[in-house]
């Protein structure tokens, strides 16, 4: 039985620093209250890309990195997850297969998830592997969140940044090789509005709403949906 195995990982982070304490300091919070939040989130500094660098830059970076040590030439499909695509159309990972040169006879697509974006591309290059319908895969995870986000919106100014992931999925192991093994899944869309981007799609591409185009985040709701659901299945 043909199995799949994770055989390198390199990743790329902006230059940029961005410190939430400063970010605390200017709003004049107390040093205790300051303190506190930055505990509670466990996020002292965010990778800010500048304003000219996109997700798309951020994938090439980490790409570079990974296939300096692997022949590119090997690769024969190339995933690529990202909540903040450079394009809506064209696929972005066509654009990057080009730009990396890698072979014209290889699947290229993107994927639109968050959080559990890396473990569902995961999945979807084991599947591809031990179907015999790939052997070496390349996945990338590139986001640049920060260009969503309100500059005084602390809700999420505090939490996002921006970075890029590349992984070589293969058939083979190597001395470095972690095997994949099985999944379990769960979703629930129901509330899909407490984390959106509403100008982002062709829904509300028009929408005159005042800061569509920023990440709406309802954290709280966020939070008690996790902790009610780990509750449910007794995951603590």
């Amino acid at each position: 039985m043909i199995k799949a195995y994770i055989n390198n990982i390199e990743y790329f982070l902006p230059s940029n620093i961005e410190s939430n304490k400063k970010i605390l300091r200017k709003i004049g919070g107390d040093n205790k209250k300051n303190k506190k939040i930055i505990n509670k989130i466990g996020i002292e500094n965010r990778r800010i890309a500048d304003n000219n660098t996109f997700s798309n830059d951020l994938a090439i970076k980490s790409a570079r990195k990974i296939l300096k040590s692997f022949d590119a030439k090997s690769i024969d499909h190339l995933i690529y997850c990202t909540q903040t695509p450079d394009y809506l159309i064209p696929t972005n990972a066509c654009i990057i297969q080009n730009r990396l040169n890698l072979k014209k006879n290889i699947g290229a697509f993107d994927i639109n998830l968050g959080c559990s974006g890396y473990v569902y591309s995961l999945s979807i290059a084991k599947s591809l592997i031990v179907s015999g319908h790939a052997k070496n895969i390349l996945l990338i995870t590139s986001d640049t969140y920060s260009k969503f986000i309100r500059k005084n919106d602390l809700s999420t100014k505090l939490l996002f940044s921006d970075s890029s992931t590349s992984t070589i999925i293969s058939s083979k192991k190597n001395s470095n090789s972690f095997k994949i093994l099985n999944f379990t899944y769960g979703t629930d869309g129901a509330g899909y509005k407490d984390f959106i981007v509403s100008n982002f799609g062709s829904r509300f591409r028009n929408n005159p709403k005042k800061n569509g185009e920023f990440i709406h985040m309802e954290g709280k709701n966020i939070f008690n949906f996790t902790i009610n659901e780990f509750l449910k299945k007794k995951s603590f």
